[in-house]
């Protein structure tokens, strides 16, 4: 699994993170995702965790930084696995994240989002 760091890559990371920040939220951006893209989404916030906890993770050695990607380590994918496998943690962000599935929210529909708030 790899994720590009450009500037469209950390939006895409900071606006998931705040999607799963609350359950408001949430249900916001599960709503922009039903109404494909064209309803109205308010301001949403940029996380400082993202960047805090990428920094903590290529320190731990659960990702690597390649130039300008981020490519999880299989010490991180053995935690993605144990997280998955517990059935206490993190239940409604590991709902939302899986019923919206890899490829729903584009680097492009958060760019297009992203240049009418920033």
């Amino acid at each position: 699994m790899s994720c590009r760091s450009g500037k469209s890559s950390m939006m895409k990371l900071h606006f998931l993170c705040w999607a799963i920040k609350t359950k408001t939220n949430t249900l916001t951006v599960s709503g922009w995702i039903k109404n494909k893209f064209s309803n109205h989404l308010h301001i949403w916030g940029i996380e400082p965790t993202v960047n805090r906890a990428l920094t903590f993770a290529v320190s731990d050695n659960l990702i690597e930084n390649n130039g300008a990607d981020f490519i999880i380590t299989t010490k991180g994918k053995d935690l993605v696995k144990a997280i998955l496998k517990d059935k206490e943690l993190f239940i409604r962000e590991k709902e939302f994240l899986s019923g919206i599935g890899k490829n729903t929210i584009t680097e492009t529909q958060i760019t297009q989002l992203a240049q009418k708030f920033f």
